[in-house]
């Protein structure tokens, strides 16, 4: 039977796939053979749709964000370095702030060609952090 510390690293890993994934199906959602600037050379019916998605995407990537970080933060309270916490910490607050950032944009310009391009560099810095700073959360709540 895993521990509880092996158990709460399944759930960490569990969260980190779908947030990939959920930025995966934004990233998708334009089928534009060119690198648009905007939405105005899509058709009324399909830009209603892939706005809906982006909005819909991006609202649960925001709250997906946001509760795994308050989840990854009480986990490392008295598991991980004060360091490392900390930064860890800022790292989280960074990807959520980007986050709304782009769906406050979004809900203000409509523009999904630049939302997509948004949330594009946040998998980058998803992917970066999954790398620099959860791996090692993972090596000592292993350890603990």
């Amino acid at each position: 039977m895993p521990s509880d510390q092996e158990q709460i690293a399944t759930k960490l890993h569990r969260d980190h796939r779908y947030m990939l994934q959920l930025m995966q199906q934004i990233r998708a959602l334009c089928s534009t053979t060119s690198t648009p600037d905007n939405c105005n050379g899509c058709e009324s019916g399909r830009r209603a749709l892939c706005h809906s998605d982006i909005e819909n995407l991006t609202r649960t990537l925001v709250e997906i964000t946001l509760r795994h970080n308050l989840m990854e933060s009480a986990c490392m309270v008295g598991q991980v370095p004060e360091e490392h916490r900390v930064a860890h910490n800022r790292a989280h607050l960074q990807i959520a702030e980007k986050m709304r950032a782009i769906r406050l944009n979004f809900r203000r310009r409509g523009n999904g060609a630049l939302a997509i391009r948004d949330v594009s560099e946040v998998l980058e810095l998803l992917t970066s952090h999954l790398a620099e700073y959860d791996q090692q959360l993972e090596s000592y709540l292993l350890a603990a």
